[in-house]
């Protein structure tokens, strides 16, 4: 299936625009995960250097029943999955990080 590049950088534009937290301290999200915040530090602390991003990602752009309920190893087998199939599936190098992070990481 062909995805055309105009299409891509529409929706990677709209991921951009609407994460303005990307990257930003995760903080006031751990505030927000009630009597889980321990789960999400330790998911933070432990992911790998090359995964980072998107940890950060998750956790920032998380509902509130994930931020609740989520383990820590739930989210660390899960964010490695992403990034593996991210790394060695051959459709991979036609999605951009943005929508990588967006859609294929969630």
């Amino acid at each position: 299936m062909r995805f055309p590049i105009f299409a891509y950088s529409c929706i990677a534009l709209s991921v951009l625009v609407s994460n303005d937290a990307f990257g930003e301290d995760s903080k006031s999200t751990l505030a927000a995960a009630g009597k889980n915040p321990s789960q999400i530090e330790k998911a933070l602390a432990k992911v790998p250097p090359s995964q980072r991003e998107g940890m950060e990602f998750l956790v920032e752009n998380m509902p509130q029943r994930d931020l609740d309920s989520l383990s820590s190893d739930y989210l660390l087998e899960n964010t490695r999955l992403a990034y593996q199939s991210w790394r060695e599936d051959p459709w991979a190098k036609r999605v951009p990080k943005a929508i990588f992070l967006n859609n294929v990481l969630p």
